[in-house]
C-alpha cells in the first residue's frame, strides 16, 4: 500500500499488477477515516484501483479543520479529485459517506464533469427522507453526545477510554453530524448511473425499507443487497461486503466493455 497526495486530500492507492481500468473512490462514515478501507483492495478485481478518501480532521489529517456544511465539503473534494477522474470511476459511501457521494455526483453533473459509472450507497437514508430533520445531535452536551455515540456504535472503544483521543475525535464527529443536520436536499432529476444499495439486516438506524427508497434517485438499474449485522455491517460482515462489491464491479466493467 502506498500513500499519495492529490492536492489536500490523502488517498490510499494500492500498487496493482495490471494498469487500472476503473477507480473506486470510497468514503467513510461520520468520524471515520480512510483506514477502514485498508484491506479492501486485495479482494477487488485486479483492474480496479481503490482510492480511500481521507477527510480533514482525522488520522493523518488530524491537524486540519473539518468541514461543517455539505456544499463546501463537496466542492473541495471534487476539486481535489479532478485529476483522478481520467478513468471510469465508481463511488462507495457508508452512512454520511453515502450522502456525500450522492451530492458529489450531482455536483459533477451540474458542472459538466465526468460522472461515476456506478453508485454504491450503504447504510444511509435517501436524501429526500426528512424524518430526522428535528434531531440535532451536534450540539449536545458532551455526556449526552458520548452516550449517543456509544448507542449507535462505530466509534472504537479505545476512543472513549482516552481523554486525548476524545479531545481529538469529538470535534470531528460534531462537525460531521452538523454536515448532515444542516444538509438540505434540493430536488433534481434522477441520476443516470445505476445505484446499488447495501443494507444491514438488523440496522435499526437505517432499515432495508429505508434503503429501498434510493431507487427513485436513478433512471438506471437499482439493486438492494442485505448483509448480516447492524448499522456498521460494513465492518462486521466485511468479507461479504467486499465479495459482493468485487462481483458487482466486475459486472460494471463488463457492461462498459472494459473487460
Amino acid at each position: 500500500m502506498r500513500r499519495e497526495f492529490s492536492k489536500n486530500t490523502i488517498i490510499s492507492r494500492s500498487i496493482r499488477s495490471v494498469p487500472p481500468l476503473l477507480r473506486l473512490f470510497c468514503f467513510p462514515h461520520a468520524g471515520g477515516g480512510a483506514s477502514m478501507f485498508n484491506d479492501w483492495q486485495h479482494a477487488l478485481p485486479p483492474q480496479v484501483e481503490l482510492c480511500a478518501i481521507q477527510l480533514p480532521g482525522r488520522e493523518n489529517r488530524v491537524r486540519e479543520v473539518p468541514h461543517r456544511h455539505m456544499n463546501p465539503l463537496v466542492e473541495s473534494i471534487v476539486c481535489e479529485l479532478d485529476d483522478l477522474m481520467d478513468l471510469p470511476f465508481a463511488f462507495f459511501g457508508h452512512s454520511m459517506g453515502a450522502s456525500l457521494i450522492f451530492e458529489m455526483t450531482r455536483h459533477l453533473r451540474r458542472s459538466g464533469r465526468p460522472q461515476p459509472v456506478h453508485l454504491y450507497v450503504s447504510g444511509c437514508k435517501d436524501p429526500s427522507n426528512d424524518s430526522n430533520d428535528d434531531l440535532i445531535r451536534s450540539d449536545l452536551p458532551e455526556p449526552q453526545f458520548i452516550a449517543y455515540l456509544k448507542e449507535i456504535g462505530g466509534t472504537p472503544e479505545e476512543v472513549f477510554e482516552s481523554k486525548e483521543l476524545l479531545k481529538i475525535m469529538l470535534p470531528v464527529l460534531r462537525a460531521d453530524f452538523e454536515v448532515l443536520e444542516t444538509y438540505e436536499h434540493i430536488v433534481e432529476r434522477p441520476l443516470e448511473c445505476p445505484i446499488t444499495a447495501f443494507s444491514g439486516a438488523d440496522d435499526e438506524i437505517v432499515t432495508s425499507e429505508d434503503m429501498q427508497e434510493w431507487r427513485k434517485h436513478t433512471n438506471g438499474n437499482f439493486r438492494l443487497k442485505i448483509f448480516p449485522g447492524g448499522h456498521f455491517f460494513v465492518r462486521d460482515a466485511k468479507n461479504q461486503v467486499i465479495s459482493e462489491l468485487s462481483i458487482s464491479l466486475g459486472s460494471v466493467m463488463a457492461e462498459n466493455g472494459q473487460v
